[in-house]
């Protein structure tokens, strides 16, 4: 399986407004189980919420524990 790791750092006037959005996004993940992933609502004024944008990176786990429930 292929994960991804996305991070970045919202502007703290805006962390209020950007967790529901990352909720919602979750939520929605949860619900339609999609095969592939479409950012909606998140990524509307996501450069606005931000001091610094979101980055993808590939990842290459090598070990975990309890992570995502598992």
């Amino acid at each position: 399986m292929k994960r991804v790791l996305v991070r970045y750092r919202v502007r703290p006037d805006r962390a209020d407004e950007n967790q529901p959005l990352v909720e919602k996004v979750f939520e929605q993940l949860k619900t339609e189980r999609p095969v592939g992933l479409r950012y909606k609502a998140f990524t509307q004024d996501i450069a606005e919420r931000c001091d610094e944008p979101p980055v993808a990176m590939g990842m290459a786990e090598i070990g975990s524990y309890r992570f995502l429930g598992e």
